[in-house]
């Protein structure tokens, strides 16, 4: 199929970005573990409707998914809200022919009506004050036999189960409403659950020992997991988050479940054995390890962050004295915008610090000596661990 050239977007400022700061909510290449998972899963299971078509990408952010989809798309769009990311994608991503990147709105999309073949539309319409209204504008651009892919958090499982309220999101739907938007927009709407959750997997090895990149899809078995592991999966089976396929045809191909697998992303092992070695302690109690559980993961989200903030430190600190006195000016700004950065996660640090002193002295001690270990080697959290000790020292 031949598809019309895609029409650059209008950018404000006439400017390039070279680094994207992490908004904590962005996923930005580099970053690992769940987040990495999830959103790249998505992407996956979107690439197989996008054959030769021309793509919209709704929140494209960084890019990374636009340039996903582009590998089989005949042309793709990515629009983001967010000047800084579309400035930086235009930048990162510019050798990809059958790319664009523009300015724009959810709720309100400057493309005329029946343009795209299939749209992307991830982790997006719970950001806008009106999630409806988007999922209408987003029909009004696709062509008729066209395909919405759509995803947004479970509320009951995201948010309701552990009382927590995203700064981002705006309005967090519940299934049913989920359901009855998409129905009342599209004649035919299928429904996915993505999981994020304990996975092994068997793959082939070759002779020296190592991992074989599968050449046909893996076949996913699954064990009667109640009968075998009794109370070890005592949470809920509904999924962490929606995924729905919309059209007004039948389906152009049937939908083939996708799973993400990174061997090479240990985190969650490493933090397995850590947790051996705290629980092995005798005056570590379940409720002291169910905490330590939820400062780990904050922890994982900041690792990330910091390994991108020193990335780009790193970048910055590279460049050549002789740079011209246009790119010292863009380099300043982005440093500044990193330092603003440090100090952030700074904040977040001590917040979990203190967090940690409420747990019995002695116990805090072995668990923080434990996450010293891990983080060690970047100068915030040994600022962290250090505040840690000298707090030890004062309650002694």
């Amino acid at each position: 199929m031949n598809s019309p050239s895609l029409e650059k977007g209008s950018i404000r400022t006439p400017k390039e970005v070279t680094i994207l700061p992490s908004t904590g909510e962005r996923y930005l290449p580099g970053m690992g573990g769940r987040i990495a998972a999830e959103h790249l899963a998505r992407y996956a299971f979107a690439s197989q409707f996008v054959n030769d078509k021309k793509v919209l990408d709704i929140a494209s952010g960084e890019g990374y998914g636009s340039a996903i989809l582009a590998q089989a798309a005949s042309a793709v769009a990515g629009v983001d809200i967010a000047e800084d990311a579309v400035l930086f994608a235009r930048h990162k991503y510019e050798a990809i022919e059958n790319v664009e990147f523009r300015l724009g709105d959810v709720s309100s999309l400057e493309f005329e009506n029946e343009n795209f073949d299939v749209i992307t539309c991830f982790e997006t319409i719970e950001h806008v004050a009106d999630p409806l209204a988007a999922i209408v504008e987003l029909k009004r651009v696709l062509h008729k036999q066209g395909l919405l892919v759509v995803s947004t958090p479970n509320r009951e499982n995201y948010s309701a189960r552990y009382d927590y309220d995203n700064p981002y999101h705006k309005k967090e739907l519940e299934f049913e409403e989920f359901r009855d938007a998409l129905s009342n927009s599209f004649k035919v709407v299928k429904f996915f659950g993505q999981f994020s959750g304990a996975a092994s997997n068997i793959v082939e090895i070759d002779n020296n020992g190592f991992y074989n990149i599968p050449e046909s899809n893996t076949d996913v078995t699954h064990v009667d997991v109640p009968k075998w592991t009794g109370n070890a999966s005592c949470g809920s089976t509904d999924p962490l988050y929606f995924v729905a396929i919309c059209s007004d045809t039948a389906w152009p191909i049937e939908p083939t479940p996708t799973e993400f697998f990174d061997p090479a992303d240990w985190r969650t092992i490493e933090d397995e054995f850590l947790m051996r070695e705290i629980r092995s302690s005798p005056s570590v109690n379940a409720g002291v390890v169910d905490q330590l559980v939820t400062q780990l993961n904050i922890v994982n989200t900041l690792r990330s962050e910091l390994k991108l903030a020193n990335l780009k430190l790193s970048q910055v600190q590279s460049v050549p004295r002789n740079i011209q006195l246009e790119e010292v000016n863009v380099l300043r700004a982005a440093f500044g915008s990193l330092k603003e950065e440090y100090k952030r996660l700074d904040r977040e640090f001590n917040d979990i610090t203190q967090k940690l002193y409420s747990i019995e002295t002695s116990t805090t001690w072995r668990m923080t000596s434990t996450l010293r270990r891990v983080v060690a080697k970047n100068p915030i959290t040994r600022k962290a661990a250090r505040l840690i000790s000298s707090i030890f020292v004062k309650k002694k």
